[in-house]
């Protein structure tokens, strides 16, 4: 009996241990070269985890830099470090209502990226016209950067 209560233990422990991991957000590297220090760098994100309800967004290329996903819906898992300067970042915007997910568009966005700063795509569909509204975000202060955007492909919008 010691023996199973012993053993049930260690293995609550180890999955106690284990489970922040799950959580953490994964940084990539997303520029060419040597490593470098992360004051130097910035941070881009799509929005995080689907919801069971509401939209979000995966990054799917960093200017010529595909990235590859084991699951596609957990974008909010990576944090893509970037040098500072100009990128256009190629994202996918997805809705979900519970199980079901729906492709909406892609896009490409480009923003000026400042190092020591992370930066959040958001795509935002208004439920009345259908009309998207993509935008990035500075994750301290919540203002939004100035950017552009263009539609690599969209589903066509109510009049």
């Amino acid at each position: 009996m010691k023996t199973k209560a012993l053993i049930s233990i260690i293995v609550i422990t180890t999955i106690l241990l284990c489970l922040p991991s799950c959580f953490t957000n994964q940084k990539i590297k997303a520029y060419d070269g040597p490593k470098k220090d992360k004051t130097s760098l910035a941070i881009v994100q799509g929005v995080n985890y689907p919801p069971k309800i509401g939209e979000f967004t995966i990054i799917i290329q960093i200017d010529d830099t595909p990235f590859k996903r084991e699951t596609p819906f957990i974008d909010g898992k990576y944090r893509f470090m970037i040098l500072p300067g100009l990128h256009t970042i190629d994202i996918i915007h997805y809705q979900r209502d519970h199980k079901i997910i729906w492709f909406i568009g892609r896009y490409l966005v480009s923003f000026n990226a400042e190092a020591g700063k992370t930066y959040i795509i958001h795509t935002d569909t208004n439920p009345e016209t259908s009309v998207v509204d993509v935008y990035v975000t500075d994750e301290d202060t919540g203002e939004r950067i100035e950017s552009t955007v263009d539609y690599k492909f969209k589903f066509k919008e109510k009049e």
